[in-house]
Protein backbone atom coordinates (compact mmCIF):
# COMPACT_ATOMS: atom_id res chain seq x y z
CA UNK A 1 0.00 0.00 0.00
CA UNK A 2 1.04 3.52 -0.70
CA UNK A 3 -0.02 6.03 1.90
CA UNK A 4 0.74 8.73 4.42
CA UNK A 5 1.58 8.05 8.06
CA UNK A 6 -0.71 9.70 10.60
CA UNK A 7 -0.22 10.08 14.36
CA UNK A 8 2.56 7.56 15.07
CA UNK A 9 2.32 6.53 18.72
CA UNK A 10 4.57 4.52 20.98
CA UNK A 11 2.58 1.79 22.75
CA UNK A 12 5.32 0.49 25.02
CA UNK A 13 9.09 0.08 25.01
CA UNK A 14 9.17 -1.59 21.56
CA UNK A 15 5.65 -1.41 20.09
CA UNK A 16 4.29 1.35 17.86
CA UNK A 17 1.07 2.07 16.00
CA UNK A 18 0.12 4.72 13.44
CA UNK A 19 -2.67 5.55 11.05
CA UNK A 20 -2.07 4.98 7.35
CA UNK A 21 -4.02 7.23 5.04
CA UNK A 22 -4.18 4.95 1.99
CA UNK A 23 -3.48 6.60 -1.34
CA UNK A 24 -3.21 3.46 -3.45
CA UNK A 25 -3.31 -0.31 -3.09
CA UNK A 26 -0.75 -2.11 -5.25
CA UNK A 27 -1.87 -5.64 -4.43
CA UNK A 28 -4.40 -7.17 -2.08
CA UNK A 29 -7.30 -5.31 -0.56
CA UNK A 30 -7.58 -1.97 1.12
CA UNK A 31 -8.44 -1.72 4.80
CA UNK A 32 -12.13 -1.13 5.43
CA UNK A 33 -11.61 2.61 5.75
CA UNK A 34 -9.54 5.17 3.89
CA UNK A 35 -7.29 5.28 6.96
CA UNK A 36 -5.99 1.96 8.23
CA UNK A 37 -3.71 1.32 11.18
CA UNK A 38 -0.22 -0.13 11.02
CA UNK A 39 1.82 -1.58 13.86
CA UNK A 40 5.48 -2.47 14.22
CA UNK A 41 8.22 -3.12 16.73
CA UNK A 42 11.56 -1.42 17.12
CA UNK A 43 14.38 -2.55 19.35
CA UNK A 44 16.10 0.84 19.24
CA UNK A 45 14.64 3.50 21.48
CA UNK A 46 15.99 6.64 19.82
CA UNK A 47 13.17 7.37 17.37
CA UNK A 48 10.42 5.72 15.40
CA UNK A 49 11.06 4.73 11.79
CA UNK A 50 7.76 6.38 10.77
CA UNK A 51 6.89 10.03 11.33
CA UNK A 52 3.80 12.18 10.89
CA UNK A 53 3.15 13.02 7.25
CA UNK A 54 5.73 10.56 5.91
CA UNK A 55 4.68 9.02 2.57
CA UNK A 56 5.51 5.32 2.43
CA UNK A 57 5.04 2.25 0.31
CA UNK A 58 4.51 -0.56 2.79
CA UNK A 59 3.90 -4.30 2.79
CA UNK A 60 1.40 -5.35 5.44
CA UNK A 61 0.44 -8.66 6.99
CA UNK A 62 -2.12 -9.60 9.62
CA UNK A 63 -1.22 -8.46 13.11
CA UNK A 64 0.35 -11.36 15.03
CA UNK A 65 -2.02 -13.10 17.42
CA UNK A 66 0.62 -13.18 20.14
CA UNK A 67 -0.61 -12.21 23.57
CA UNK A 68 1.74 -9.19 23.61
CA UNK A 69 0.00 -7.67 20.57
CA UNK A 70 -3.42 -8.48 22.05
CA UNK A 71 -2.36 -6.54 25.15
CA UNK A 72 -1.02 -3.63 23.11
CA UNK A 73 -4.04 -3.38 20.81
CA UNK A 74 -6.95 -5.23 22.46
CA UNK A 75 -9.40 -3.72 19.97
CA UNK A 76 -7.37 -5.07 17.02
CA UNK A 77 -7.93 -3.30 13.73
CA UNK A 78 -4.28 -2.95 12.75
CA UNK A 79 -1.94 -4.64 10.30
CA UNK A 80 1.70 -5.36 10.98
CA UNK A 81 4.43 -3.97 8.78
CA UNK A 82 5.95 -7.09 7.20
CA UNK A 83 9.56 -8.24 7.50
CA UNK A 84 9.63 -7.33 11.18
CA UNK A 85 8.86 -3.71 10.40
CA UNK A 86 11.34 -3.34 7.54
CA UNK A 87 9.07 -3.90 4.50
CA UNK A 88 8.64 -0.29 3.43
CA UNK A 89 10.06 2.38 1.16
CA UNK A 90 10.25 5.98 2.26
CA UNK A 91 8.78 8.52 -0.19
CA UNK A 92 8.76 6.28 -3.29
CA UNK A 93 8.79 7.92 -6.71
CA UNK A 94 5.89 7.34 -9.11
CA UNK A 95 7.93 5.41 -11.69
CA UNK A 96 9.25 2.92 -9.09
CA UNK A 97 5.71 2.40 -7.79
CA UNK A 98 4.42 1.73 -11.32
CA UNK A 99 7.20 -0.78 -12.06
CA UNK A 100 6.61 -2.58 -8.77
CA UNK A 101 2.84 -2.68 -9.28
CA UNK A 102 3.29 -4.25 -12.73
CA UNK A 103 5.51 -6.96 -11.23
CA UNK A 104 3.13 -7.57 -8.33
CA UNK A 105 0.20 -7.90 -10.77
CA UNK A 106 1.78 -11.06 -12.20
CA UNK A 107 0.56 -14.37 -10.88
CA UNK A 108 3.01 -16.28 -8.66
CA UNK A 109 3.67 -18.69 -11.52
CA UNK A 110 4.36 -15.84 -13.96
CA UNK A 111 6.70 -14.16 -11.46
CA UNK A 112 8.90 -17.24 -11.47
CA UNK A 113 9.02 -17.37 -15.26
CA UNK A 114 10.09 -15.19 -18.15
CA UNK A 115 7.53 -12.44 -17.46
CA UNK A 116 8.72 -12.22 -13.87
CA UNK A 117 12.35 -12.02 -14.92
CA UNK A 118 11.49 -9.27 -17.40
CA UNK A 119 9.61 -7.37 -14.67
CA UNK A 120 12.55 -7.68 -12.30
CA UNK A 121 14.92 -6.49 -15.03
CA UNK A 122 12.68 -3.44 -15.54
CA UNK A 123 12.88 -2.74 -11.81
CA UNK A 124 16.67 -3.08 -11.90
CA UNK A 125 16.91 -0.68 -14.83
CA UNK A 126 14.35 1.91 -13.80
CA UNK A 127 13.50 1.84 -10.11
CA UNK A 128 15.11 3.80 -7.31
CA UNK A 129 18.41 2.28 -6.11
CA UNK A 130 17.20 0.39 -3.02
CA UNK A 131 14.31 -1.21 -4.92
CA UNK A 132 16.57 -1.92 -7.93
CA UNK A 133 19.09 -3.69 -5.67
CA UNK A 134 16.36 -5.86 -4.13
CA UNK A 135 15.08 -6.74 -7.61
CA UNK A 136 18.61 -7.61 -8.74
CA UNK A 137 19.11 -9.88 -5.73
CA UNK A 138 15.81 -11.65 -6.48
CA UNK A 139 16.73 -11.94 -10.15
CA UNK A 140 20.11 -13.43 -9.24
CA UNK A 141 18.44 -15.98 -6.97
Amino acid sequence: MLGTVRAPTRLDRHGYVAGLEVERVLRGSEPGESVGRIAWEELGTESSRFREGQRILVVLRPLPAWSLWRERLPEGGAHAVAARGDAFLDDPDAHSVELLQRWLALSPAARSGEAGARGLAELVAGARPDLAEAALARLAA
